[in-house]
């Protein structure tokens, strides 16, 4: 009876009127001893509410039922897929609507839809990946702050492919709890970029100048990060970068002069699948012959063995026998190099020379700035 007086009534009724008695049904429907009847007329009248042409009614009844595991199915699929600020209320909080459902409402490409699913709790990793892999930016700036979430490595790198290039977004990712090593390096390097992007629209350097300053920021910035890291941490960061084909010469060169030795034992472990053990005593004994043999079995460039092997007898004399401030072993390993290297004359080509000297100008400019720092803090 109550739900016959609702239907003769609800024809000459107003949108406000109607959008007030759809949510007093709706709460009816869900939290009270209905006879079975009355239950069955409440769910027709219900569904039939959702051709209303007022999206205010819809709303009401979205905004009842949206979170209730009670919900009349089909009721929630409709309103799952009605106007964005109706669908929302359901996407976020329906327990009714599977992943796979939600999966084909992400790609529909819908930026408040999208954003709504992001906030659900609690949310699977399946669609958090199809929301890192296809949704706005809006959402998956959603998706990292919702608490309930905690996402996996592969998608956050996702999302540092695809939006590392915003700053605001870099900053929010940047301060994801435990970001996995390899997309901060990703984010540098998206960071790089984009400030070369952006000094050549300016025109002031060449294109040449800029590419090169931003591969040699995003080195050492690579070389940089691996000084935080374990040793099971670095073992794994030395594989992402040569995945992402960024574990070049330099970067190892650039590693013995800044003096991350660990670092290059990893990645000389990588590449010539030697283990680790072993390259630490190929290293540490100086045998050249044991050296050059594990750096054979890697795909560094042949002519640049004699400035590795020089580079590390020069950081292994370094470490031994030197008794300054540990801060200070990049410079005089960097020294050393470079005096040692000149004495081979023509051997090493002209750009292994320009690499040398930016390397020694950039670690004597830092030991030159940790000196002056020291200094002023004891005056």
């Amino acid at each position: 009876m109550i739900v016959q007086n609702y239907l003769n009534w609800v024809e000459d009724a107003g949108v406000a009127e109607r959008a007030l008695a759809t949510n007093a049904l709706a709460r009816a429907y869900l939290h009270s001893e209905l006879p079975e009847t009355d239950r069955n007329h409440a769910e027709a009248a219900m569904t039939v509410l959702l051709d209303d042409p007022a999206p205010s009614v819809r709303y009401a009844l979205a905004e009842v039922l949206g979170g209730a595991e009670k919900a009349p199915r089909h009721i929630i699929n409709a309103l799952a897929r009605d106007l964005p600020d109706i669908a929302m209320m359901v996407l976020c909080r329906s327990p009714l609507i599977a992943d796979h459902e939600l999966i084909e409402l992400i790609s529909s490409g819908d930026r408040v839809v999208q954003t709504a699913i992001a906030c659900r709790q609690p949310l699977s990793p399946a669609l958090a990946s199809a929301l890192a892999d296809t949704a706005h930016e809006d959402a998956c700036r959603a998706l990292m702050r919702n608490e309930e979430v905690s996402l996996r490595g592969h998608t956050l790198m996702v999302l540092a492919r695809r939006f590392g290039d915003s700053g605001t977004f870099r900053r929010e990712l940047l301060d994801y709890p435990f970001l996995p090593v390899e997309v901060r390096q990703q984010l540098v390097q998206k960071l790089a970029t984009g400030l070369a992007d952006l000094v050549s629209k300016t025109g002031w350097i060449s294109e040449f100048r800029i590419k090169r300053a931003a591969t040699e920021a995003c080195d050492k910035a690579s070389v940089d990060i691996a000084r935080q890291l374990n040793e099971d941490q670095v073992s794994r960061y030395v594989e992402h970068l040569r995945e992402s084909g960024q574990l070049t010469a330099a970067i190892l060169l650039r590693s013995i002069c800044q003096g991350e030795i660990d670092f290059f034992k990893s990645a000389l472990s990588n590449l010539s699948s030697l283990p680790e053990r072993r390259v630490q005593f190929i290293l540490v004994s100086g045998r050249r012959s044991a050296f050059r043999a594990a750096y054979d079995r890697t795909e560094l460039p042949k002519d640049a063995f004699a400035l590795f092997e020089i580079a590390v007898d020069c950081w292994r004399e370094a470490y031994f026998n030197s008794t300054c401030d540990e801060g200070f072993l990049p410079k005089i390993v960097m020294d050393r190099i470079v005096t040692r290297y000149h004495k081979l004359g023509d051997e090493m080509s002209s750009p292994v020379t320009l690499m040398l000297n930016r390397l020694l100008t950039e670690i004597n400019r830092e030991a030159a700035r940790q000196r002056v720092k020291e200094i002023r803090a004891v005056a």
